[in-house]
């Protein structure tokens, strides 16, 4: 699932979803979505990619392809 994915990268990057979405100027109830289960759409995907400095991939796990 993609917040868990995000949850487990934000952690070892010492951040939150929270504080990505504001970094990004994101309403937080984002996280909110993604905790119950709804995926970002592509540019949202990318733009946190590049905030975190990693390949967008990553934040999708392999059974979620």
């Amino acid at each position: 699932m993609f917040y868990d994915t995000l949850k487990e990268i934000c952690e070892k990057k010492h951040t939150s979803p929270s504080a990505v979405c504001v970094a990004l100027g994101m309403s937080k109830s984002n996280v909110t979505e993604w905790v119950r289960g709804r995926n970002p759409n592509m540019d949202t995907v990318l733009k946190i990619a590049k905030h975190l400095s990693i390949n967008p991939a990553k934040l999708f796990p392999k059974e979620d392809k």
